[in-house]
Formats: C-alpha cells, sequence, structure tokens
C-alpha cells in the first residue's frame, strides 16, 4: 500500500489527526517499520480489515514494551524482549522463547519480593 492509498485508508477507518499527520508521505511498510507507538499499530491492527497474524501481534508487543525498556533494570527482561522479536522473525526457537519467558518471570518474582521486603 502506497503512502496516498494507506493515508485514505487510515481517514476511511477514522484514525486520529495526530496519527494522519505523522503518516503523512509514509507507506505502510515504512509506517510498520518506524512507528514508535505501539498503541497506535495496535489500533490499527484492531481496525484492520485484514486478519492479524500472530507474528504482527508479537511484534506489536515488543514495540509497546520497548518503549519502557529504559525502566527494565534487569538484563533477562531484556533479554525476553530481544529473543520474543527474534521468535516472531523467525530467528529463535520455542524452547529459546521459554526459556527467555521464565528468566524474566524470574526476574520480575525478584523485583516484587525485594519491593515487598521494602
Amino acid at each position: 500500500m502506497n503512502a496516498l492509498q494507506f493515508a485514505e485508508y487510515l481517514k476511511s477507518i477514522d484514525a486520529c489527526d495526530p496519527a494522519c499527520k505523522w503518516q503523512e508521505g509514509k507507506d505502510l511498510e515504512t509506517v510498520w517499520n518506524t512507528c514508535e507507538r505501539g498503541d497506535w499499530m495496535i489500533w490499527l491492527l484492531v481496525n484492520s480489515e485484514n486478519e492479524v497474524t500472530d507474528r504482527e501481534l508479537r511484534l506489536i508487543a515488543v514495540k509497546c514494551a520497548r518503549q519502557v525498556q529504559h525502566l527494565m533494570k534487569d538484563e533477562r527482561s531484556i533479554n525476553a524482549l530481544d529473543v520474543a522479536e527474534r521468535f516472531a522473525n523467525g530467528e529463535a526457537t520455542q524452547e529459546e522463547l521459554n526459556a527467555a519467558w521464565a528468566a524474566a518471570r524470574a526476574a520480575g518474582d525478584a523485583a516484587w519480593a525485594a519491593a515487598w521486603e521494602a
């Protein structure tokens, strides 16, 4: 979908003015690859006429989590994002994803326990 077609599509599904303005001159692929607003991309997927793929949902979830990555103090959490992104792109196995999830969960449990003790 070229930039003009995508702009018309956004208007047809009542995208917000800031999103339409940001999109100006960008085709769908460029928007998908450069948008730092995960919430906009989730909105686009939910309002899309097309079926959403598992890969798209995973990449959006990672993009949303990356917005708060600077708050993540445990490398296991950041690693989980990296593995989830690689998995969505077919570059990591289910076993790697499971291990990263378990490690991130352990990091979260440790942070919760430390907060509780404080």
